[in-house]
């Protein structure tokens, strides 16, 4: 733009195409449907409200439409205020997209038909006829035509054919300073945005319908919510449609999840003499938002606790480390000119990293089903019943367990997520080496690294399980000191 201001300027077209099943092992399901009794002409005996390649209106072998139109912009600029070349101002903004990995559809695509799992407690018929009160009667032989049967209470994890691409927004500023010819300082201001990360949300949890005798479906209950009548209390089963009892878990991929990072980082590189460098940087930062299944592989029953409030998931990134710093410095022995010390003693390399860092943010779990709806124990959070939750941050009591109570049957806990700050540590580690040049065209590198030099105790996390009688404990943490020595001849 100018002698002193630089412009980039471009885009990227990153076009995205859902990834394909050839074997077809993929469907949707949509709730309007299944209220009206839609069923799939691919598979006929499947329950309303599913559909799968071949159907009409179904994307592709995917169940998901294309973006073509991905398009990324980004822009950065360098400012030198002065000309003198010694302070530079910067500025930049990108937004990129992100993609789950293949393994995230893998829990979908072995649902029933492909993926039928049956278990039978005690049948009526025995072993000579289990399946004699089985709904649907037996599923044997499996077929995967259109006449291939499907078990009770399936498990299903779908996806809407317009499932938006994650989009990650990235910004900074930042200005350096050159104050000699061996000093520099920087700050910068670094933040980003993501917006449509993947998630999963319950469509067909267990409805807690009290702990009074009751009768669901014609069959009395002594007990009416119970781990054993889930499937009985679903809200498919609770509508009376008939196909529902097909049904068992069905969730569906929500991609309004959010999350932002917002930090500050101070930094000085500093050369002391021939062959001494210091670099220090401290970066100060909270990340928050809604986590992501979009990197990993989904299951069954882990979505938000309570399913009407996406929001009550918002917490401390699992990866938020409040406050971190590091001092990284490296010296070099000089050529000194005693030929004996010059062999012995030049040319030794010695590296050192110091790093502190504060906790990272832990959830309080349950460890037991307190709603009775069938989703996973360990997403259920107890209700925080004391100000202070911790205990002395010992060993044995980082955790004050007096400071945390089950909620009560059919309630949610009053807890939100990643709001417990776990220990901080610390470590030291360090590396001295040294190349020996043995003739013009063969040298002989050795090594010697140290973690944790000092061999301090670092801690672990503390367990987190409220059903545990080792809660608030921590038993676990980083290694102990560790040396390694390497030999590297080169020729």
């Amino acid at each position: 733009v100018s002698s002193r201001l630089t412009m980039n300027a471009g885009v990227r077209w990153e076009p995205w195409w859902p990834m394909a099943i050839p074997n077809k092992a993929t469907y949707t399901f949509d709730y309007d449907r299944f209220a009206k009794g839609i069923k799939s002409t691919v598979f006929i005996n499947a329950p309303a409200g599913l559909y799968y390649p071949g159907d009409p209106g179904y994307p592709g072998l995917s169940g998901m439409h294309s973006q073509p139109w991905n398009f990324q912009p980004r822009l950065g600029l360098a400012w030198d205020p002065t000309g003198r070349g010694r302070t530079s101002i910067r500025a930049a903004y990108g937004l990129s997209y992100e993609y789950v990995n293949g393994a995230f559809f893998q829990n979908g695509t072995i649902a029933p038909p492909w993926g039928s799992e049956v278990r039978q407690f005690s049948p009526i018929g025995g072993l000579d006829n289990p399946f004699q009160d089985f709904p649907g009667g037996n599923i044997f032989p499996v077929t995967f035509d259109k006449n291939a049967k499907y078990s009770a209470y399936g498990g299903f994890l779908t996806h809407n054919y317009d499932t938006k691409t994650t989009q990650v927004h990235n910004w900074n500023l930042s200005v350096q300073r050159q104050l000699n010819s061996n000093w520099l300082v920087s700050a910068s201001y670094i933040g980003n945005e993501s917006a449509h990360l993947w998630t999963t949300k319950a469509l067909n949890p267990a409805l807690f319908l009290g702990t009074a005798p009751c009768a669901i479906q014609g069959v009395s209950y002594p007990t009416c919510t119970t781990s054993s009548n889930i499937n009985q209390r679903r809200i498919f089963s609770l509508s009376g449609n008939p196909d529902a009892v097909y049904l068992g878990a069905v969730d569906i991929v929500d991609d309004g999840a959010t999350q932002n990072s917002n930090g500050l980082q101070l930094s000085s590189q500093s050369r002391f003499g021939r062959g001494v460098n210091i670099n220090a940087n401290y970066t100060w930062s909270h990340c928050i938002g809604i986590p992501t299944s979009g990197g990993g592989l989904p299951n069954l029953g882990t979505n938000y606790v309570d399913i009407n409030n996406r929001d009550f998931e918002r917490g401390n990134c699992s990866s938020d480390r409040r406050h971190i710093f590091n001092l990284t410095a490296v010296a070099e022995t000089p050529q000194f000119a005693n030929p004996t010390l010059r062999t012995v003693g030049s040319g030794w390399r010695l590296s050192t990293i110091w790093r502190v860092q504060s906790g990272s943010y832990l959830t309080i779990g349950t460890g037991t089903d307190r709603l009775l709806d069938g989703t996973s124990a360990g997403s259920q959070r107890p209700n925080q019943v004391l100000q202070n939750p911790y205990g002395d941050k010992s060993l044995s009591n980082y955790l004050n367990p007096k400071a945390f109570a089950q909620p009560a049957l059919g309630t949610v806990g009053n807890m939100g997520r990643a709001n417990i700050l776990g220990p901080g540590s610390w470590s030291l580690d360090m590396a001295l080496a040294r190349t020996f040049r043995i003739a013009e065209s063969d040298r002989l590198e050795v090594r010697a690294e140290a973690f944790n030099v000092p061999n301090s105790v670092r801690l672990g996390n503390p367990n987190t399980n409220l059903n545990s009688n080792q809660f608030g404990q921590i038993t676990s943490g980083p290694d102990r000191r560790i040396m390694q020595f390497a030999l590297k001849y080169i020729f």
